[in-house]
């Protein structure tokens, strides 16, 4: 099965592996094949499909849009997309739009106090949003809570912050709500084999 980039809607996903040798090796031990995950967006009027996702570590994380092709093209490692059966509704569409203005406005850097705030027991208090923007699966899973694709925490659903990008993995068997749900994992870009881990084997003593 194959699907064209160009071909992408808004609410898909897109898989990322990290296919650096150290990450590579953990995931041979672990057997935990997805590292990042974004989301597709694509407005009547782009030329091409963009990519939603949360970079960067800690204080300096952020949500940001970006060239889909691009961003695959750079990727080290194995990309994936799982599509949404059938499309968003307007009313999703707008809600998702709000949620995109909010998040990729640019943060302001963070500093040591915002950290010690962000920290259980923090003497100035436990803030743990002065981390920033969200985590790119926890950006995914508010994102599909707000439109209901997955219940949010008054319908007894999983917090944001519990998900991982293994998550949204076709083995992890997530089941949408409202009559969606998401396809197999169609390959868009292999890893380059000669930065992994794959096919390791013990060597003789």
């Amino acid at each position: 099965m194959s699907v064209a980039i160009d071909a992408l809607k808004t609410g898909d996903l897109v898989l990322f592996s990290d296919e650096g040798r150290s990450r590579g090796l953990l995931k041979w031990l672990r057997r935990q094949s997805w590292a990042h995950v974004g989301l597709v967006v694509r407005e009547p009027g782009d030329p091409e499909p963009m990519l939603w996702e949360a970079r960067g570590q800690g204080p300096r994380r952020r949500s940001l849009v970006v060239r889909l092709a691009a961003r695959i093209a750079g990727s080290p490692g194995r990309v994936s997309v799982r599509c949404l059966n059938r499309p968003l509704t307007t009313t999703q569409r707008g809600r998702l739009n709000a949620l995109r203005r909010d998040w990729t406005a640019q943060l302001p850097e963070r500093g040591l106090l915002d950290l010690i705030a962000a920290a259980d027991g923090g003497w100035v208090g436990d803030k743990p949003e002065q981390l920033g923007a969200p985590t790119d699966a926890e950006l995914v899973a508010q994102v599909y809570q707000r439109l209901g694709l997955l219940s949010d925490l008054v319908q007894g659903g999983t917090p944001p912050s519990r998900y991982r990008p293994r998550r949204f993995g076709e083995r992890a068997g997530l089941e949408l709500r409202q009559g969606y749900a998401l396809g197999p994992e169609i390959v868009l870009h292999e890893a380059a084999r000669a930065e992994t881990w794959r096919g390791a084997r013990p060597q003789p003593a």
